[in-house]
C-alpha cells in the first residue's frame, strides 16, 4: 500500500472533520468552527487533500507534480488556518483562569493539514 496517498486521505479527512469538533470550551460549553469562514476553508482544504489522496490510491492518471503541489497547498492552508485560529483561541483561553480550554478540533485541524503535506510529498506517481 502506498503510504503517501494514505496519509493524504487520513490527513485530509482529519482536517475536514476538525471544524465540526469542539475548538473551544468555556465553562462546559463547547463551540465548533463550522459556522466561521475559517472553519469552512479548513473543511474545503481537507476535502481537497482527501480527494487527491483517494485519486492517488485508486491510481487515476493524475500527474504527480500537480497532485503534489495542490496537496501541499491545501494541506498548508488547513494547517495554517488551524494554527492561526489556535493561537487566537489560546490567547482568549490564557486570560480565562482555567474557565476555558482549547478543544480537540484545533489540534486535529493542524495535525491533519501537516499529514496532508507529508503525504503529498511522499506520494509516488500514480499508475494507470
Amino acid at each position: 500500500m502506498k503510504i503517501g496517498p494514505v496519509l493524504m486521505l487520513v490527513g485530509g479527512g482529519a482536517a475536514a472533520a476538525s471544524p465540526f469538533l469542539p475548538w473551544i470550551t468555556v465553562m462546559n460549553q463547547s463551540a465548533n468552527f463550522i459556522g466561521t469562514s475559517d472553519g469552512k476553508a479548513i473543511l474545503g482544504c481537507g476535502v481537497v487533500v482527501a480527494a487527491l489522496g483517494l485519486l492517488a490510491l485508486m491510481g487515476k492518471g493524475v500527474p504527480k507534480a500537480s497532485l503534489m503541489i495542490v496537496g501541499i497547498l491545501a494541506g498548508l492552508g488547513a494547517a495554517g488556518l488551524a494554527g492561526y485560529d489556535y493561537n487566537k483561541i489560546r490567547g482568549l483561553v490564557s486570560g480565562s483562569h482555567g474557565a476555558a480550554s482549547v478543544g480537540f478540533g484545533a489540534y486535529l485541524g493542524m495535525i491533519g493539514g501537516v499529514l496532508g503535506v507529508i503525504g503529498s510529498v511522499l506520494k509516488p506517481k500514480p499508475q494507470g
